[in-house]
């Protein structure tokens, strides 16, 4: 692959991946698009620098995951102190 053309791939990437921590730090961690790039494929500092987007919005999205289901649980046990009558089910998610 030559030079112009791993920069062109490294930059897609790494547009993408900004995307990606832009969508992420919004609404938490989801499954998405998917792909496997090999190092070689790109130059040293381009793929040193996908990875760690890619280490960044791994990282955030569990925080936002994590928070948004913090809030989601203590609205539930508002809910549930205010209402001793009321009980919580979550079913099981295939």
């Amino acid at each position: 692959m030559s030079v112009n053309a791993k920069k062109l791939l490294a930059n897609q990437i790494k547009e993408d991946l900004q995307k990606d921590l832009e969508k992420v730090k919004k609404e938490g961690w989801s499954s998405g698009k998917r792909d496997l790039i090999a190092p070689s494929e790109l130059e040293k500092e381009d793929y040193d620098q996908i990875v760690s987007l890619i280490e960044e919005i791994r990282t955030t999205g569990e925080k936002v995951s994590e928070q948004k289901e913090q809030e989601e649980n203590a609205r539930i046990d508002q809910k549930l102190s205010s209402n001793p009558k009321m009980f919580f089910y979550e079913g099981i998610q295939e």
